[in-house]
C-alpha cells in the first residue's frame, strides 16, 4: 500500500518542491524541531511533534557532521537582519530528570560552535556558581547563571546576540523572557501559551489532506483520525459518555478503512490528556466494552495534568500501530529538523529492561541512528529500506510546516 504512497511521490517531485517553498514563505519555522513519525506498514503519520528536542546525540556522526551547514543555511535565510549575529546563548535547565539531555545539549553547543557561533549554557534557575555537568558519557558540560541587564539578557559577561530556548521554565522564571531585545527561539509567545495536541493534529492534518491532493492519494494513508471530548472530570466519572461517543466514532471509521484496504487488524484509540505532555498518561482501547474500565485505570495510571484532577480536555485518537522496521525491532522513527530541512535521525526502539544493567548501554539499544538525508532510502547499519526515505522525508516537513504555522497561530 505505501508502495503506492512512495510512488506517487516520486512522480510528483517538481510540484511537490514548489509546494513546501510555498508555504516556506508564509511561515517562520523553528530553529530545531522533531518530528515522530509512525510506520505500521499500511499508512504512516506523525504522532508527536516538539519545539524542545533531547536526543540530538544520537543522530550518525555524517548528520552530524553535515547540520552546521543546514544551521548557516538556517540563519542566513531567518535572521539575516541580525548585523554581525556571533554569540548564541542555550538556556537550559540543571534539574532535568533525564540525564541525557545534556548529551543533547552538548552536541547542540557543538554543532552551534562548528557553524562558526560563540555559545555559551545558560540557565534561568537561580545559581550561587556556575555548575559543571556531567553527561552519561562523561562530557562536561558547564553552565552559568543568566540574569537581566535592562532589556537584555546574558550570562556573566556574555551578552548573546540569539537565544536558544532548550526547555521549559517554570511561569515565574519565564516571564523574564517576555521583553528581552534580544531574538529568542522559540519565541515567548509560543512558549507562554498552553499547547494542544489537537491543535497539532488539526494544522497536521489540514496539511498532508492539501499534499494528498496534489499527489492524488487518499489523506487518511497520511493523517491521524481524532476528536475532543470536553470538560471531562474522571473523579466524578462525568464526560466519559463524550469520550464513548467520540471513540465509537473514529473506530467506526478505521473499521470502514481497514475493510477498504483489507487490512487484518482490530482498530484502537488512544486516549489521552489534550493539554500538553506534563504529567500525560495514555490509554489504548480496542471497543467502547474496554471504557467501562477507564475509571480504574486512571487510579493507578494518572492520566490527569499536574496539579488538576480535572481535565477540561480529553483527545481521543486514532492508534496507528507500530511494524518491525529494522531486525525485528517495532518502533517509532524520531527526526531532527534544522529550520525545515531534514537534519538526520533514529529509531526509538522497545526492549526489555533486563538486556542491560547499565544505562548507558541500554540506551543504546533503544536509539539507533538512521540515515535518512542521503538519497530516497532509509538505512539502519546495513539494512536498507529502498525509497522510504522519501516518504518519511516528505513527511517530516510536512511536520515542520505545521510547527510554523503553529508559530504563526500562536503569535499572533
Amino acid at each position: 500500500m505505501l508502495e503506492k504512497v512512495i510512488s506517487s511521490i516520486k512522480k510528483n517531485s517538481y510540484e511537490i518542491s514548489g509546494w513546501f517553498e510555498k508555504h516556506q514563505k508564509r511561515i517562520p519555522v523553528p530553529l530545531l524541531s522533531t518530528v515522530i513519525i509512525k510506520d505500521s506498514g499500511f499508512k504512516t503519520s506523525l504522532s508527536n511533534l516538539s519545539f524542545f528536542p533531547s536526543g540530538l546525540n544520537y543522530l550518525s556522526k555524517a548528520d552530524l557532521r553535515n547540520a552546521p551547514i543546514l544551521v548557516k543555511k538556517y540563519f542566513k535565510k531567518y535572521y539575516s537582519d541580525i548585523p554581525k549575529l556571533k554569540k548564541i546563548l542555550l538556556l537550559a535547565s540543571t534539574t532535568h530528570t533525564n540525564p541525557f539531555y545534556y548529551e543533547h545539549l552538548h552536541a547542540l553547543a557543538q554543532v552551534l560552535k562548528k557553524s562558526s557561533f560563540s555559545v555559551e549554557v545558560a540557565t534561568l534557575e537561580p545559581l550561587e556558581k556556575p555548575v559543571s555537568i556531567k553527561t552519561p558519557s562523561k562530557k562536561i558540560l558547564k553552565i552559568t547563571s543568566a540574569a537581566l541587564e535592562g532589556r537584555r539578557l546574558v550570562a556573566q559577561k556574555f551578552n548573546p546576540d540569539f537565544i536558544l530556548l532548550t526547555d521549559y521554565f517554570r511561569a515565574d522564571l519565564m516571564t523574564q523572557l517576555s521583553h528581552i531585545e534580544q531574538s529568542m527561539n522559540p519565541s515567548y509567545r509560543v512558549i507562554s501559551k498552553t499547547l494542544k495536541k489537537s491543535d497539532h493534529l488539526n494544522i497536521l492534518n489540514s496539511l498532508a489532506k492539501d499534499f494528498s491532493d496534489m499527489v492524488g492519494m487518499d489523506p487518511w494513508l497520511l493523517t491521524t483520525q481524532y476528536n475532543v471530548a470536553p470538560h471531562v472530570n474522571f473523579d466524578e466519572r462525568s464526560g466519559v459518555e463524550k469520550i464513548a461517543q467520540c471513540a465509537t466514532e473514529i473506530l467506526t471509521q478505521l473499521e470502514q478503512k481497514y475493510t477498504q484496504y483489507h487490512i487484518n487488524k482490530t482498530p484502537a484509540v488512544q486516549i489521552t490528556n489534550n493539554s500538553g505532555t506534563f504529567g500525560m498518561g495514555m490509554i489504548t482501547i480496542k471497543s467502547i466494552k474496554e471504557l467501562s474500565e477507564l475509571y480504574h485505570k486512571k487510579k493507578s495510571k494518572k492520566i490527569s495534568s499536574k496539579g488538576q484532577s480535572v481535565m477540561n480536555d480529553v483527545l481521543i485518537q486514532e492508534d496507528v500501530p507500530l511494524q518491525s522496521l529494522f531486525k525485528n525491532m517495532p518502533g517509532e522513527v524520531v527526526v531532527y529538523l534544522i529550520g525545515n530541512e531534514i537534519a538526520g535521525g533514529y529509531i526509538k526502539t522497545y526492549t526489555s529492561d533486563k538486556i542491560s544493567k547499565n544505562i548507558s548501554a541500554a540506551r543504546e539499544l533503544l536509539f539507533k541512528p538512521l540515515t535518512l538525508t542521503k538519497g530516497t532510502s532509509v538505512k539502519l547499519g546495513k539494512e536498507t529500506h529502498k525509497h522510504t526515505g522519501l516518504l518519511y522525508q516528505n513527511l517530516s516537513r510536512i511536520g515542520g510546516l505545521a510547527l510554523g504555522y503553529e508559530i504563526d497561530r500562536l503569535r499572533s
